[in-house]
């Protein structure tokens, strides 16, 4: 079951990730022994699994959609990759259910991000291959969905309302990130 969901994932990415620039060795991930990558001063872990060049790196959104917005949208999104996850899309915190490139809080958003995507889904994918999509997210981690999804989490995300409805998802005191969406 798990083979078809990532499968389905990567077929339906395919396009996304054929275009994706490779990581260069200055950004490629340390792997320990275990077979993990571990961000001690954020307490994230990342899967060995999530090794595909365009699962890491901070670097211009794969998602161009109904919420992408660029300028600021753009550079608040790279801000919050690097900060959350220094770019890898694979991270899992280990002291929380955050997970993703943008640590999304499982426990909050794997069961409504999907239906907040599902809209844009059909429209991309048509109904059919987007009631797969929809229905693979569903059952997939957020941390092993492709960056083009998770790209487009975090834009569905911030913009959902109006233009950074939902950058106080990510505001952290102090972060240089919280300027770029016009918080404090």
């Amino acid at each position: 079951m798990k083979r078809r969901i990532a499968t389905a994932l990567m077929f339906v990415s395919a396009a996304a990730l054929q275009h994706a620039p490779v990581a260069s060795a200055a950004t490629a991930p340390e792997t320990s022994s275990a077979g993990s990558v571990s961000l001690p001063e954020r307490g994230v872990v990342t899967e060995r699994g999530s090794r595909h060049p365009s699962m890491n790196g901070v670097r211009a959104s794969a998602y161009r959609g109904k919420y992408y917005r660029g300028g600021l949208g753009e550079q608040f999104r790279r801000c919050v990759l690097e900060r959350e996850s220094h770019g890898h899309y694979g991270s899992r915190n280990s002291s929380s259910t955050a997970q993703g490139g943008y640590q999304f809080l499982a426990s909050q958003w794997q069961e409504s991000l999907p239906y907040m995507l599902r809209p844009e889904l059909l429209e991309i994918h048509g109904e059919r291959l987007g009631r797969r999509v929809f229905r693979a997210l569903m059952e997939t981690p957020i941390y092993r969905w492709p960056r083009f999804y998770q790209d487009a989490a975090f834009f569905t995300v911030l913009h959902y309302d109006y233009p950074f409805s939902g950058a106080s998802h990510w505001s952290l005191a102090g972060s240089r990130c919280n300027q770029l969406a016009g918080m404090r």
